[in-house]
């Protein structure tokens, strides 16, 4: 999004619209729980042979953690024990 910011015609403009957007949204720092829930998805998901990419692996982490659902279509994300998806669709 800043790259996006920088290339336009107000880039200061299309900054401050960029903070205001994300001031709307919390963020999700990992910390120590975070890590102990990456790696037993991990686990979970290596033992089964079907491992997860490591940025899907941290948003399932993460999803977990907060009791959040993860919007999404992407299949792989249905194979984490106890992680509720929403649909994207």
């Amino acid at each position: 999004m800043i790259t996006g910011a920088l290339l336009a015609d107000q880039p200061q403009r299309e900054r401050d619209r960029i903070r205001d957007l994300l001031a709307l949204f919390p963020i999700l720092w990992p910390d120590e729980t975070t890590l102990e829930r990456f790696a037993a998805v991990r686990v979970a998901q290596r033992r089964a042979g079907t491992p997860l990419g490591v940025r899907d692996n941290w948003i399932a982490a993460l999803a977990l953690q907060y009791d959040l659902p993860v919007a999404t279509d992407d299949a792989d994300f249905n194979r984490v024990e106890g992680l509720r998806i929403a649909s994207w669709k």
